[in-house]
């Protein structure tokens, strides 16, 4: 799950700076009300809480109109004013370690993605730094202390339709990547999603469409993980693909 953060975009007397808003770019996730990360974290617990067996990669980052000095989301986030992010309430549901679990450590929780600056003194508290090139097609991994943890591939900004292909091209060699390495501390993150307002041929639903069968085309006969593979619109192809992804990291879970 994805979620870009702003600091409240009404502000009124009775207006916490800490009370977190889900936004994309400058805009609200809603136009009739406000979406506050405390009710959305709220509608996680609840749902980690039926399906214990379940766990949900949470990446945070701060977006909206607003400026942020570069600790500022990390330390409203585990302000004493902020009890139901972090530290008091489901403090057992959620994993912040710096570091890439095994999935039956994190079953029933939440893994925080750290998509924003902290001090270092933090680093322990607040999840696996996951602040990645912009539109990076995978070829980099992102480190901490030196040692590889995230191996990322998020073309997402597509100029026109013939960037389509490239992305292709761009995912599955990620998912040989995955499979091709031997080394379990690395998590794989591929992302199938891109997309370009401006031109109808590259609307999100359109990428998806295009993308679906060539990349599903990689998976029959093929051995080896294939890390997290995030797609859009999933229900297109019937689920076929998530079925292969999963049918495809089962042999590796823990």
């Amino acid at each position: 799950m994805d979620l870009r953060l702003s600091k409240p975009l009404i502000n009124t007397c009775f207006t916490l700076e800490s009370d977190l808003e889900i936004v994309h770019g400058d805009f609200p996730a809603s136009l009739t009300a406000p979406v506050k990360l405390s009710a959305v974290l709220q509608d996680i617990f609840e749902f980690l809480t039926a399906h214990p067996t379940e766990s949900i990669v949470l990446s945070m980052k701060h977006e909206g109109p607003f400026s942020y000095e570069a600790t500022d989301l990390a330390n409203i986030l585990l302000s004493s004013s902020c009890p139901t992010y972090f530290e008091t309430l489901h403090r057992d549901q959620w994993f912040l370690e710096p570091r890439i679990p095994t999935l039956g450590e994190i079953r029933g929780k939440i893994v925080l993605f750290r998509r924003f600056s902290c001090d270092s003194e933090d680093i322990p508290r607040l999840g696996i730094p996951a602040s990645w090139t912009y539109n990076t097609t995978g070829e980099t991994s992102v480190s901490l202390l030196e040692v590889p943890m995230l191996a990322v591939q998020d073309y997402s900004e597509l100029q026109s339709r013939a960037d389509i292909p490239l992305k292709i091209e761009y995912i599955i060699q990620h998912v040989n990547r995955a499979a091709a390495d031997v080394n379990e501390n690395t998590l794989y993150l591929n992302f199938t999603t891109g997309s370009n307002l401006w031109y109808l041929a590259c609307w999100p639903r359109r990428v998806a469409k295009h993308t679906r069968t060539p990349v599903a085309d990689v998976f029959p006969g093929a051995s080896g993980k294939c890390g997290i593979v995030i797609l859009d619109f999933p229900e297109l192809d019937r689920w076929n693909l998530v079925k292969l992804i999963i049918e495809r990291n089962s042999q590796f879970q823990s």
